[in-house]
Parts: structure tokens; sequence; C-alpha cells
């Protein structure tokens, strides 16, 4: 018997269920990963042009320690290489705001 070879277009529903099923199974496989190990394979992904699988990786990084202030500014590089000025301007604002109340609350 032949398998049909029919393409089904997918619902966005479909899709973003999908995308958030991936960032959950690599969230709990990086949480297993030392977070020196996640930043050196992130770092090598930004330093070889993948600037998209970088800012996933740098963004899971920040999500399992939002006091992460390095990996918060690779996300701003990563968006500005992917042409997202509004992205980064975005992140590096909100950093330096809490950068001013960290030291003006010390």
């Amino acid at each position: 018997m032949a398998l049909s070879k029919k393409v089904v277009p997918l619902e966005p529903a479909v899709i973003s269920f999908l995308t958030a099923l991936c960032l959950t199974i690599a969230l709990s496989a990086s949480a297993q990963t030392p977070v020196s190990e996640r930043r050196a394979e992130a770092e090598r992904l930004a330093n070889s042009g993948a600037y998209a699988a970088a800012l996933q990786a740098f963004q899971a990084i920040a999500a399992a320690n939002p006091d992460d202030i390095e990996a918060r500014l690779w996300i701003a590089r990563m968006h500005a290489k992917l042409g997202r000025q509004e992205r980064e301007d975005l992140t590096l604002r909100l950093w330096i705001e809490i950068i001013e109340e960290i030291r003006g609350g010390a």
C-alpha cells in the first residue's frame, strides 16, 4: 500500500502549540546541562553566525536566571544581528532601568 504524499497545512494554533512544546523540551534539556556549557554553546552559535539559534539559547539561559545580565546583553546583540533594532533597543533599555534600580537601592 503506497502512502499518500498529501501535505496538510497546519492551523496557527497547532503551530503555536508545537513551538511551545519544542521550547519546553529545549528548556527541560537545558536545565540538565550546566550553565557554563549552555553559555559556551550559545556563544559558539553566535560566533558561527547562527544568530537565531543563539538567540533562543540565550533566552533559555535568561529564563533560567532572570538576573543574568550577560545573557540579556547577548539577547540584545542577537536581535541586532537579526536586524531587529527595536527589540535590541527595548532589551537594552529594560536592563539599563534594572541596573539603575539596583544601584539606587544599594
